[in-house]
């Protein structure tokens, strides 16, 4: 911890800063005198403006390597340098401890997106009859009472996934300052794009999320596309991610290769491509293209009716797409546990 004394004789700063002593590791009844520049510019910013510099203080500040909080401010003599040893640091910050867990936010959103499509299939089985076998998941998430909770369930996914967005966009920039600062400024000037153009995408899907939960397929189906439309926003948010993690790992081997964001990206895109063209020629097997906006026909499409298997086969991949969006989330939420110096970013 760093130990400093103010008084305005010896002021070195705005804030007479005169002293800065380091706890040493090796020893603790030694102290070593070192002037770190980074934490007296900090110490600026907390020393309050009705401080009596007329007198001495002692003041626990920050310490960048361990992440300990400012712990008091307490006006001290000088003869009380020989006690300093009996002082002991507080617990960290509430701020620094939420930014050492945020890597939970994108697990969880990896976790409720299978579990709010097992929840709506298996209320299916209990209150439904068999067919369709695989219905869209629209029209299973707009039935009463289940309405309630997935709509629940995508706020919820939409505010982790905002949660998610800051944080790695913070991680990513601070790697771009500690590291790539005297690398060239044509790649780090790519790389705060394509981490700016992620945070974009990021909230333009947690805003389709939120409008695709809350606006029932059989109520208002216009809104709802409007929403679906939205929500392709991951399609860019995976990609730039995808982006950014390739230049991270090759000019600086930082996290690794994004094989399985890549690959989530790819699969996403070809089983949408899929499950668009397997509906689409299941709508146009219909005798009319009305039936398809008919709540009753679409959700109780039987066997024998035309384009019952095109659009089992397009439902079934949809289904798939989803969760498939999980191994993204789970990947950020490995690369946030892995970043130790969560203390260091602002």
């Amino acid at each position: 911890m760093a130990i400093l004394i103010f008084g305005k004789k010896e002021a070195t700063t705005n804030f007479g800063i005169c002293f800065i002593y380091i706890l040493s590791s090796s020893s603790s009844t030694s102290y070593h005198y070192n002037q770190k520049q980074y934490i007296v510019a900090d110490l600026q910013k907390l020393a309050p403006k009705s401080m009596d510099q007329n007198q001495s203080h002692l003041i626990v500040v920050e310490d960048y390597d361990n992440g300990l909080s400012t712990t008091s401010i307490t006006p001290v003599p000088h003869n009380c340098l020989p006690t300093i040893i009996e002082i002991k640091p507080y617990k960290k910050k509430l701020y620094h401890i939420i930014k050492r867990y945020l890597w939970i936010a994108p697990f969880m959103v990896g976790c409720l997106i299978p579990s709010f499509c097992l929840l709506i299939y298996v209320t299916k089985l209990f209150n439904d009859n068999l067919h369709p076998i695989i219905p869209l998941i629209s029209d299973l998430g707009a039935k009463p009472p289940v309405a309630g909770y997935i709509a629940q369930i995508f706020d919820s996914i939409a505010i982790l996934n905002f949660i998610t967005v800051w944080a790695r966009y913070k991680q990513v920039k601070f790697y771009i300052e500690k590291y790539f600062n005297n690398v060239g400024i044509g790649i780090s000037q790519r790389l705060k794009r394509n981490n700016r153009y992620f945070a974009i995408f990021g909230c333009g899907y947690s805003l389709g999320v939120m409008i695709l939960g809350n606006f029932r397929n059989t109520e208002q189906p216009i809104e709802h596309g409007v929403g679906f439309v939205v929500m392709t926003c991951i399609l860019g948010e995976i990609f730039f991610q995808a982006n950014i993690c390739n230049k991270l790992y090759s000019f600086k081997r930082i996290e690794s290769q994004p094989v399985t964001i890549r690959f989530c990206f790819w699969l996403i895109i070809i089983i949408l491509f899929m499950s668009g063209v397997f509906i689409t020629i299941s709508v146009l097997k219909l005798d009319s293209i009305s039936l398809w906006l008919d709540n009753n026909q679409r959700m109780n499409w039987q066997p024998h009716q035309p384009g019952y298997i095109w659009f089992t086969m397009g439902t079934f991949l949809e289904w798939f797409h989803v969760n498939c969006c999980s191994l993204y989330f789970f990947s950020i939420s490995h690369r946030m546990h892995l970043f130790k110096q969560w203390h260091q970013v602002k």
